[in-house]
């Protein structure tokens, strides 16, 4: 049971929730820039190259899955999910960026009793009901709860503090590859269950071949001996869910590697 936790904890589980793959031809560029939005306190990220994920055939059906699981999200909210060019989630936040007819989604939010205002210069409408904003900035839409849309809105227009400026954070996302998906804890109850001694856990997942993902997880430790320690159960983990696993430790940080087949990629999603 502790190994099926960490599956949670690393985000494989989550990550297929999203309705989330990767293609190898995603820029990290992009993650680099949706962590920079993203409020410092943020212990879960995940970004997502959707136009990435849209152009490769060989995740069409990954990507409708994508569209099924974000579609309601979007509708709700008058945002065409063809508009959307990649998306990133945190807690209680998702962003999503794209380029956007602005004026036809404030259209839809009054028509859903949205109250419209303004934050920090920032075009922003309240749910009726509910904690929740919707933030509108030229090529970017932000959505969550009021304290973390305030936030992200404070970190892009004031520079304060992001989650980018973490340097675990930092430090995970250098040794990560590039891909479609890539994702980020740095504060998790189920890994805490099983990793000691842990800064910040990232994973990505990248398209090996038309068959075939790549799944890369990079975990940084506080120091040598908590990675010594940590390895085998990695190792443990990776073995339970894929194949061609290999695992290694490079002083503080256990980086594996592994491969699942797109269909089991699939069903797992499926079972999410």
């Amino acid at each position: 049971m502790r190994l099926r936790a960490i599956i949670s904890g690393l985000g494989l589980a989550c990550l297929l929730m999203l309705g989330v793959v990767s293609s190898g031809c995603a820029s990290k560029a992009g993650a680099d820039s949706a962590i920079g939005k993203m409020p410092w306190d943020t212990d879960r990220f995940v970004y997502v190259d959707v136009r990435a994920l849209r152009g490769d055939d060989d995740l069409a059906d990954l990507y409708d899955v994508w569209k099924d699981s974000a579609g309601p999200t979007l509708t709700m909210r008058g945002i065409d999910r063809s508009d959307v060019t990649w998306a990133a989630y945190g807690d209680s936040l998702t962003l999503l960026g794209g380029k956007f007819d602005l004026t036809e989604i404030g259209h839809e939010l009054d028509d859903k009793n949205y109250a419209d205002d303004e934050y920090r210069g920032v075009e922003v409408w309240t749910k009726p009901y509910g904690n929740e904003l919707v933030a509108l900035m030229n090529n970017l839409i932000i959505i969550g709860g009021e304290e973390p849309v305030e936030e992200t809105i404070r970190v892009i227009k004031e520079g304060e503090d992001s989650l980018g400026d973490d340097n675990d954070v930092a430090d995970v996302l250098k040794k990560l590859p590039d891909g479609t998906l890539t994702e980020v804890h740095t504060d998790n109850w189920l890994i805490d269950s099983v990793l000691a001694g842990y800064e910040a856990v990232g994973l990505s997942v990248e398209k090996e071949d038309d068959q075939t993902l790549k799944v890369t997880a990079v975990v940084k430790f506080d120091d040598d001996e908590y990675a010594r320690d940590g390895l085998v159960q990695i190792e443990d983990y990776l073995d339970l869910q894929y194949m061609h696993v290999d695992v290694t430790r490079d002083g503080q940080y256990v980086i594996g590697t592994a491969e699942v087949d797109i269909e089991d990629a699939e069903s797992l999603f499926r079972r999410g």
